[in-house]
């Protein structure tokens, strides 16, 4: 699967994806997803962060990956950095000041992601 992450965007995302859900077992990724993070796409960087804190909660670099999408990426990036900031779970503590900024942006569907993660 860490083969998969230096594979095309949707092949990528699945795997980094796959590799979060499996958790703190798939530790052997961990390199490949911090690379993954340094990436030219937000939103690759993005699922490759929320893949990465499942398998080591201490990493900054995921939270800072999503954080500074939230707060610099286009609407569309920031979205998605908001939609997954809330599959990290408990971990995601970290952003709660990024995605209450989102909450309050004038953008109706970057206001709800973060919300919707909330109910979760």
């Amino acid at each position: 699967m860490i083969e998969a992450l230096r594979d095309s965007y949707s092949v990528s995302t699945s795997a980094a994806n796959s590799l979060g859900q499996i958790g703190p077992s798939a530790k052997a990724a961990t390199a490949a997803l911090n690379a993954v993070m340094q990436h030219n796409d937000p939103k690759l960087r993005v699922i490759a962060a929320s893949g990465l804190a499942p398998i080591d909660p201490n990493s900054e670099a995921a939270i800072e990956v999503i954080v500074d999408v939230l707060e610099n990426g286009e609407m569309i990036d920031r979205r998605v950095a908001a939609i997954y900031a809330g599959k990290i779970g408990p971990h995601a503590k970290a952003l709660a000041p990024a995605l209450g900024s989102a909450i309050g942006n004038g953008n109706a569907q970057l206001r709800i992601a973060p919300l919707n993660q909330c109910t979760r």
